[in-house]
């Protein structure tokens, strides 16, 4: 069942999944009859954000949606029905799953009535709850990935769920709306540099239970990659750490708990054992230190490293060796002075993690965990197969060899960094392929579009060389490919990278060969140099794919229905249907 099936059972009294290609009307599909306006027109974005869905929009700062409430559940008109003055004592909740890149300070309408200031806000890493004069913050420890976002209005109290996740709540006592009516809208943002994706936003005229928007948050499920590779025998890379052991952990708060590093600025949170910066009526900046010393053992074997943190809003980490020269690091990327062919032998990690506010009774940066990893010889094996992934050194153009992987698996629809390869620039990997590739799948989200290579391979035991890369001025060039295929669409004939990729979004990729490649088949590679990158969910196939066979695998990456059954195949009767629960049809052969 898709997700949007799940939200229309908990009768929404409106529902927008955002999926038009053409027109300015977002229909709701709650049967209430609350049709918004794409303002500005229709800002496709592709992948969606949940399952089962075609698009997500994106929202800018000229090209924003209207969702007007003005009917109730029978299609009468309610003027809103909650919100305002008149219906103080009716609860209400707000969904929406967002993918924010918004950098300024502006505030930014989420989901909300700006006019009114009632609804969802963000500003400053901040999403904030609105009733009119009421308002709630939380500090949203990490952004780099699809958030779904709940606000919850319940009569006495206010609450934000984040992730299936009640964040902060505040009782309310007396509290009584002064506008009279209520516009709820999508944006726009407040500069031309911000933007955001928003997918199936909804309106529920009650406040939905703790249960069901966990519920909401958890069945936004997909099938597991090796499900969808593995009956065209290919060959699954899902891209994570778990599947290289590590020579050396330290992390915090399992070797050392953040209470060692307690001021009288800063707060420890038991019930989620983190840190962070405490909170304070006043509207008062502050910027906290906590330094630390590592000790890496000598006598083990080591040549590379990773440094993650969750809780990186507001807060920075750098290291030095000397406790001295100091560098910043990058969340989930090697540490700089312990990188694959530059890895210092001091044996010492001097830590130095800064947290900062501009404002502590708002915007309050916390801390859950950080882990130092250290390991020798990063080479990972497909999940179902003899190929192997490794890191390549002292190739021309590679400046940085070190790659890092994800933590965790995270469903791909989630847009989330810490699942996959994080390819700093001009560096890369390349995979070690036991078996003749007539089709490569995978899954790209570019930090820019200049020069760079996406796969190349080299002409070696009868296979031929292959190549997609491009210039900087965008200019693509293509050597031994049949198709090239992206979100389910032939870009083949596509001669400039621009018409192809769109920097930081998610992109299902689909290449097949005329002739097979096989060995090592280098990602992220040119001599040119190459963009920065995430790469997830590595396929390789013997089969030269057919493009019913590609729409099919980007379908059910989406948990979408992967066979269509045309009408004429299948007869129903009265005797051959049954009903359970009113979720599922069983079809029977008469």
């Amino acid at each position: 069942m898709s997700y949007q099936l799940k939200v229309i059972k908990d009768s929404p009294i409106g529902f927008w999944v955002l999926d038009e290609t053409s027109g300015t009307t977002a229909t709701d599909i709650s049967g209430c009859g609350n049709n918004g306006v794409y303002e500005g027109g229709i800002n496709n974005v592709i992948p969606p954000l949940t399952s089962g869905g075609n698009y997500g929009n994106k929202i800018t700062n000229i090209k924003y949606i209207t969702t007007p409430v003005l009917y109730d559940y029978y299609g009468s008109t309610a003027s809103g029905g909650f919100g305002n003055k008149y219906t103080s004592d009716n609860d209400f909740t707000l969904e929406a799953w967002i993918h924010t890149n918004i950098s300024t300070t502006n505030l930014t309408t989420i989901f909300a009535d700006p006019t009114n200031n009632v609804g969802l806000f963000w500003q400053n890493g901040n999403i904030i709850f609105k009733l009119d004069s009421e308002t709630l913050n939380y500090t949203i420890p990490y952004f780099k990935k699809v958030l779904h976002i709940v606000a919850v209005y319940s009569v006495y109290q206010m609450i934000i769920y984040v992730d299936g996740k009640a964040v902060v709540s505040k009782n309310l006592t007396g509290f009584t709306f002064t506008n009279t009516s209520l516009s709820l809208q999508i944006g726009p943002t407040a500069h031309a540099s911000d933007s955001f994706i928003v997918d199936d936003p909804a309106v529920y005229r009650y406040a939905l239970s703790a249960t069901k928007i966990l519920n909401h948050y958890n069945d936004n499920g997909f099938l597991p990659p090796i499900q969808i590779a593995y009956p065209d025998n290919g060959q699954i890379f899902e891209l994570y750490d778990n599947s290289i052991s590590s020579q050396y952990k330290y992390s915090y708060p399992a070797e050392r708990s953040w209470e060692y590093f307690l001021t009288d600025d800063l707060y420890y949170n038991r019930d989620d054992n983190a840190i962070e910066i405490a909170y304070s009526e006043d509207a008062i900046s502050k910027t906290v230190y906590l330094t630390d010393l590592v000790t890496i053992p000598l006598g083990i074997t080591m040549d590379s490293s990773k440094i993650e943190w969750y809780g990186d809003n507001g807060i920075t980490v750098e290291t030095s060796v000397d406790n001295s020269t100091w560098v910043q690091c990058m969340n989930g990327q090697s540490i700089p002075q312990y990188k694959l062919n530059d890895f210092d032998t001091s044996g010492f990690v001097y830590l130095k993690i800064t947290m900062s506010t501009t404002d502590n009774s708002k915007y309050l940066p916390k801390l859950y965990n950080l882990t130092l990893s250290f390991y020798n010889d990063q080479v990972m094996y497909a999940q179902n197969g003899g190929s192997y992934m490794s890191t390549f050194a002292d190739l021309a153009g590679i400046s940085d060899p070190a790659i890092s992987l994800g933590s965790k698996k995270y469903p791909i629809l989630s847009r989330d960094y810490r699942n996959g390869i994080r390819v700093p620039i001009d560096s890369g990997f390349y995979i070690n392929a036991n078996i003749p590739v007539k089709t490569i799948e995978f899954f790209y989200t570019p930090d820019a579009l200049t020069n760079s290579g996406l796969i190349t391979s080299i002409s070696n035991n009868g296979y031929t060389a292959s190549n997609v890369s491009w210039n900087g001025a965008g200019a693509m060039s293509k050597t031994n490919i049949n198709s090239l295929y992206v979100n389910g669409i032939n870009k083949t004939s596509s001669t400039n990278v621009s018409d192809i990729f769109t920097a930081g979004d998610l992109h299902h990729v689909v290449i097949t060969y005329s002739q097979a490649i096989s060995g090592p088949i280098k990602f992220n590679y040119s001599l040119g140099g190459t963009v920065g990158c995430l790469i997830q969910n590595i396929g390789l196939y013997q089969d030269q794919f057919t493009s019913t066979q590609i729409l099919n695998h980007y379908n059910l990456y989406l948990g979408k229905s992967s066979v269509v059954a045309q009408d004429s195949t299948i007869t129903l009767t009265e005797n051959s249907v049954q009903a359970y629960n009113n979720d599922w049809l069983v079809i029977q052969n008469v």
